[in-house]
């Protein structure tokens, strides 16, 4: 296989600098595709490439659970823990319909400084039974949490009594249905906490959420308001099921 040097004389910077790298480079050799092909080059190399200036990037593993649901609770809110205090995220938002999931999340973060904060479906969805009582509401406030209940930010609203499915809030969420259904709600929690002031648009939260009950998938991002919904970041997966 050609070294980067190699590859340069043969094809021009231009063309090497569309480089997508496969794995992190540490100055061992590391896989990479080019124009014409793999190439085999070192992470000294790339740094020459771009004349010296510095590379910066970090890692972090990905938790990919084998079911959905419930069962993976505790290991999503552990995972989230852990990076939040790696990250130094001062907030975490926990979708919770009856209470299950905040209070675990309550428990776990205990002690940490980290505000957990319920954010809770409105009474447009009673007839379903999401709708948390003010029984369990109080509940959770004892244990320390803030609970924040609000209309959905992607659906349930006027346009999708029109529209239904085809209505532009719909097709966003069906498509962060891709990832999971944890990974849209996850998002949409985020908006509807920035749209009450309980979380800032300018500072890492870590948002988790799930299939049906409990928590399987968290995420790293910085919110934004529903009209600025393009400004709204995801930086990092940190966990999610793998089916679903």
């Amino acid at each position: 296989m050609k070294r980067l040097s190699e590859a340069i004389k043969e094809n021009g910077a231009a063309a090497v600098l569309q480089l997508v790298v496969l794995s992190v480079f540490n100055g061992e050799e590391t896989w990479v595709n080019s124009r014409d092909g793999k190439r085999a080059i070192t992470g000294d190399e790339i740094k020459q490439l771009v004349k010296g200036k510095e590379i910066s990037f970090m890692t972090n593993s990905i938790v990919y659970f084998e079911e959905m649901g419930k069962v993976n609770t505790v290991e999503t809110l552990v995972v989230s823990k852990k990076r939040a205090l790696e990250l130094g995220i001062r907030q975490v938002l926990v979708a919770s319909s009856h209470g299950y999931t905040a209070k675990e999340a309550a428990r776990i973060f205990e002690g940490t400084g980290i505000e957990v904060i319920a954010v809770t479906i409105s009474e447009g969805y009673k007839e379903e039974g999401w709708c948390m009582t003010s029984g369990e509401r109080q509940e959770l406030e004892k244990a320390g949490v803030k609970v924040l209940t609000s209309q959905l930010s992607l659906g349930g609203g006027v346009g999708e009594a029109f529209l239904g499915e085809s209505s532009p809030l719909s097709i966003v969420s069906s498509t962060f249905y891709c990832f999971s259904q944890g990974m849209k709600v996850a998002i949409e929690i985020a908006i509807m906490a920035a749209e009450a002031r309980y979380v800032s648009t300018d500072k890492e939260v870590i948002s988790i959420a799930g299939t049906d009950e409990g928590a399987d998938t968290a995420i790293v991002l910085v919110p934004s308001y529903a009209r600025k919904f393009k400004e709204l970041r995801v930086r990092e997966i940190l966990c999610k099921p793998r089916m679903g």
